[in-house]
């Protein structure tokens, strides 16, 4: 790339964040985001090109200088400021910096001060020093989050709805106490208040669950003035400081075994707080709004909270709890974009107490009254263990019955949403993957799966596979597999009545019996005598193996009214009966 591109640069100011000083460049010359940037003048963007201590921001830098013409070390030096305070590894939220740009609404009016300075990107400096003015980290107009990307239109205005900052109304507020605390300590004290203070954050968002994971950086969707308000109130309730001092003691101990005590250096800094700031709280954890007992949430119904500040964050056993389900089974609904795992870079898995509401309020307002008993019914939970559909997980499990619109019925009102409030018809349930069969099956099934896929013997499956020419691929000296796509034609245009039998759970016997009777006989009387039934799949057969169903009571107390309605089947003189 030729230096033509640098010929007009904006001018790096003293104490300017790095990455709004690219973004600014970015914004010079065109480009929509600080990567594409990155890729027009060849330098690899990754999570250290930020990171003032590390080689690939020198490189970065000495990049920008050739292009600018101005000495690197000239440059770096704007960029200088000590950031000792960014990230602590014992500290229960190590990286405090935000991954999005933050605006002063009195700054973008004027050319000289439109650029984001260092400090704000630290979550707690909510406020613009200079104007005493709250920054923004969305639109105040359309209040879309600023993007991550660095969107370089930032400081004009929002590349969402096209608002410009030239119609901000400015409204000035002071700057609040938990802010000017961190500008007035130094040090150990700014380093100890910073530990209590991000402690007390995170235990606003993890109300549930008090424990000395910490997280690497804050997740997404924080009200941070308002978080870091509680949180600055909560530091002087007696309740926190036990429990930051056990925190802190267990944290130590951890990292020495062999220390017994520990002395710990924040009462100092607990001290100068009454001569810096004439601050006295009387709040308690328990009255904090975001706050509640975990056992108290069971019994509730999980509606989002009232004052929305932040993420309430719950780990995946609590989330599995909740729901009444198995932790692999919390984990198969987030692979199917089910639910959302919070992005917080902890070795645990956190999840918003408002998107697992979602995930059930979602479920809820398909479901329906039950038009009648129905003894086939299975709740939700079960579903996915019904005979060989477990090889389907639950959350492609849901994922079908949701977009077959199989009908799900909730037959319990209670306060609280439970999965297992709601049922589906079993019946259903199994026509519709049987219907979409291949897309159940693994690509390669062992003579075990093929047993178990079609509800036969030793002596049976070999008089099956021999019969129908089914040919397997051999894995060694002794182990055969079989491709699924030689066996998706045979259950496409044939039912297994074995296989049918057995996921419906009635006698083969008998239902081979009642097709006899009208006729209709297996389509292969060899494998029929070896008590394998295969029969040619027709919109009759279906028909008669429905009929047999409601027969034997799959819809106690159903009319056949109904039942005709629901298949879309032509309803005969015979048919107004209640079957029971």
């Amino acid at each position: 790339m030729s230096n033509l591109f640098f010929q007009t640069v904006p001018i790096a100011q003293f104490g300017e964040s790095p990455k709004g000083f690219v973004s600014r460049i970015a914004y010079f010359h065109g480009n929509p985001t600080i990567r594409d940037l990155h890729q027009m003048i060849g330098v690899p963007y990754n999570r250290l090109s930020y990171d003032t201590d590390s080689k690939a921001f020198e490189t970065l830098i000495a990049k920008l200088a050739a292009l600018m013409k101005v000495s690197a070390d000239e440059l770096f030096t704007c960029f200088s400021l000590p950031d000792f305070i960014a990230v602590d590894s014992h500290r229960s939220i190590k990286d405090i910096r935000i991954n999005h740009p933050r605006v002063c609404p009195s700054c973008v009016k004027d050319e000289a001060e439109n650029y984001i300075h260092h400090d704000w990107l630290h979550a707690h400096y909510t406020h613009c020093q200079k104007h005493d003015v709250a920054l923004l980290n969305c639109c105040p107009n359309c209040n879309v989050d600023f993007s991550s990307q660095w969107v370089s239109d930032v400081f004009e205005g929002c590349s969402s709805c096209g608002y410009r900052w030239e119609d901000i109304k400015v409204n000035v507020s002071s700057i609040p106490e938990y802010q000017k605390m961190a500008m007035t300590l130094t040090g150990q004290s700014l380093n100890v208040y910073l530990a209590q203070l991000y402690q007390a954050a995170l235990m606003i968002m993890r109300p549930f669950d008090i424990n000395i994971e910490p997280l690497k950086r804050l997740p997404e969707g924080v009200n941070y003035e308002e978080v870091f308000r509680l949180a600055f109130a909560l530091i002087f309730c007696d309740a926190f400081q036990q429990a930051f001092r056990a925190i802190r003691k267990t944290v130590w101990l951890k990292a020495a075994p062999h220390i017994t005590e520990v002395s710990l250096d924040f009462d100092e800094t607990l001290m100068r707080f009454d001569e810096l700031v004439s601050f006295k709280s009387n709040v308690s954890y328990a009255d904090l709004p975001a706050v509640k007992q975990y056992s108290q949430a069971l019994p509730s119904k999980l509606v989002g909270i009232s004052e929305r500040v932040a993420p309430t964050l719950i780990t995946k056993e609590q989330t599995a709890k909740l729901l009444s389900l198995k932790d692999d089974d919390v984990m198969n609904l987030v692979e199917h974009n089910l639910l959302h795992p919070l992005d917080t870079g902890a070795h645990q898995w956190y999840f918003d107490l408002a998107d697992v509401d979602t995930f059930l309020v979602i479920i809820n307002s398909v479901a329906t009254e039950p038009y009648c008993e129905d003894i086939n019914k299975i709740d939700l939970i079960s579903v996915s263990h019904l005979c060989d559909l477990n090889s389907c997980g639950f959350g492609e499990t849901l994922t079908f019955i949701l977009e077959g619109n199989i009908e799900i019925s909730r037959s319990v009102e209670s306060k609280r949403i439970q999965l297992s409030d709601f049922s589906v018809n079993r019946a259903d349930v199994i026509e519709y993957f049987e219907s979409n069969f291949s897309q159940s099956l693994n690509d390669l099934l062992t003579k075990n799966d093929l047993k178990k896929l079609c509800y036969l013997s030793d002596g049976e499956l070999a008089v099956f596979i021999k019969h129908l020419s089914l040919s397997g691929l051999s894995l060694g000296s002794r182990k055969q597999v079989f491709e699924s796509k030689s066996l998706i034609g045979l259950f496409e245009n044939n039912i297994l009545l074995n296989r049918w039998a057995k996921l419906n759970q009635v006698k083969i016997k008998d239902v081979h019996c009642y097709l006899k009777n009208y006729g209709i006989n297996p389509s292969d009387d060899l494998l029929w005598r070896e008590d394998i039934y295969l029969y040619d799949k027709t919109e009759n057969l279906e028909k008669m193996l429905r009929q047999f169903l409601y027969e034997c009571g799959y819809y106690k107390g159903a009319s056949a009214l109904f039942l005709c309605l629901k298949y879309k089947r032509t309803i005969l003189p015979t048919d107004f009966i209640i079957f029971y």
